[in-house]
């Protein structure tokens, strides 16, 4: 029901008489109820007193608030310190810094911020060029890597100039893919019969190959006593000390074995002539070099990700370029860049130094650099009135008192808006709504409508 041009019509009986409805619509009138000025004991003669009192007001409640949690002198506290505040405590719970606000002390953590927003911007003014370098080199954009990716690649690369020379074929990630297979199925074999090659190449030279089998066979068999003979003379002949080296059964027996060996490695030599390449050496394989080298391109491979160029790699592995300053400097650089902006965090106690990329810890430094210098004063007095006050408390803090300041700002203009609006006042005493007299045909209708 709309309260604007409504009738009155007054009642002066019994309020429990009152009527349901007016002698007219009951939604166009209000009903008045008089009662004698002698009967006070009616049901609406009862007074609700209204309390003098005012509640308190929030201005100050939030004074009392600062003056608990500060203490006197909060009014000297910068009043436009509050939202930048709020700002930098999401800014140093983020890495670098990974700060907890609630236990950390306000004026250590801005200080703090202030020296890993100076290494940050050392480090990538380092990180610049080496990086434009190094991905010139690789063909791939690494400043789109996070740091702790850049050092991987850094140290891949590195790990590659120092590993003996690779298979270019593995360039391709799939033909690495099956050389550490091969290396898996068959690397056992290879470093037993490199070892029992070694054994023997340490006391006897390549000549040891070529006495007869059949003479091995019957130096193991003692009644056979020239051929043992003979056998004794030629394996003094191929000792690198010119004598026999143990018991000449012994020897024979191991002679054998080793040829033995020799014989089911055979077929296989194609397959490791594929896929190992210049690292083939036939029953005397490194295979521990080729695994370190085939790791060393795996690891580079894995580290550029969706950014390795398979004929880039190639090329890069036919010439050696590993081994060549072009590559070697600018990675070199990159891990000591890194390595050395990741102890600048720890001695900060921050902590995720390498989980960002660099756009990004450039724009936090950025965003520190101009907040922390503002910041700087009012934390400052906060640790004079309230010694240890920590983040958390400091923004809270700064917060209420620039919402304090806001607050009287506007109860200032509230109170020229009001002195303007008294110039202009109608009582409201003097409409002839609340008259006596009906209203007018169609005054019914709401203000909207009129």
């Amino acid at each position: 029901m709309s309260w604007s041009h409504r009738r009155v019509f007054r009642w002066s009986g019994d309020s429990s008489e009152l009527p349901l409805k007016a002698p007219e619509q009951a939604s166009d009138v209000l009903p008045v109820i008089e009662h004698d000025e002698g009967d006070v004991s009616g049901p609406l003669a009862t007074v609700i007193p209204i309390s003098a009192v005012r509640a308190e007001a929030p201005m100050h409640r939030a004074a009392q608030i600062l003056d608990r949690r500060v203490g006197p002198g909060w009014e000297g506290i910068a009043a436009d310190a509050g939202r930048p505040s709020l700002r930098f405590e999401h800014l140093v719970r983020q890495a670098p810094c990974g700060y907890n606000p609630a236990i950390t002390p306000a004026l250590t953590a801005v200080t703090r911020a202030g020296h890993l927003v100076h290494g940050a911007r050392t480090a990538l003014d380092l990180l610049a060029d080496e990086v434009a370098t190094l991905s010139e080199g690789l063909g791939a954009d690494l400043a789109t890597l996070s740091l702790d990716e850049l050092d991987a690649v850094a140290a891949s690369v590195v790990s590659l100039g120092s590993v003996p020379r690779t298979v270019p074929a593995w360039g391709h990630r799939a033909a690495a893919d099956v050389a550490a297979l091969v290396l898996d199925l068959i690397g056992p074999d290879l470093r037993k019969v490199a070892r029992a090659h070694e054994r023997l190449y340490e006391r006897f030279t390549d000549h040891v190959w070529e006495v007869p089998a059949s003479r091995l066979a019957a130096g193991r068999r003692r009644w056979r006593v020239i051929a043992r003979r003979r056998l004794r003379h030629e394996l003094r002949a191929a000792s690198r000390t010119g004598t026999v080296p143990g018991s000449l059964g012994d020897v024979a027996a191991e002679i054998v074995e080793v040829r033995v060996m020799r014989v089911e490695l055979a077929p296989l030599r194609p397959l490791l002539a594929t896929h190992l390449g210049s690292l083939d050496r036939g029953v005397l394989t490194d295979v521990e070099a080729a695994v370190a080298a085939l790791a060393a391109v795996r690891d580079l491979q894995r580290a550029l990700g969706m950014l390795l160029d398979d004929e880039r790699m190639e090329r890069l592995l036919l010439a050696d370029a590993f081994r060549t300053g072009e590559l070697l400097v600018p990675a070199r650089s990159i891990r000591t860049t890194l390595a050395a902006w990741s102890f600048d965090v720890a001695v900060a106690g921050g902590r995720g130094a390498m989980a960002i990329d660099g756009d990004t810890l450039e724009a936090w430094a950025d965003e520190v650099a101009c907040l922390a210098p503002a910041l700087t004063p009012a934390v400052e007095q906060v640790e004079q009135l309230r010694p240890g006050t920590n983040l958390k408390q400091a923004v809270d803090a700064f917060v209420l008192r620039e919402h304090l300041a806001e607050v009287a700002a506007s109860e200032v203009l509230g109170a020229d808006d009001l002195a303007a609006d008294e110039d202009g006042f109608v009582d409201p005493a003097s409409d002839d709504l609340a008259s006596d007299q009906p209203a007018p045909a169609g005054a019914d209708r709401s203000w909207s409508a009129s």
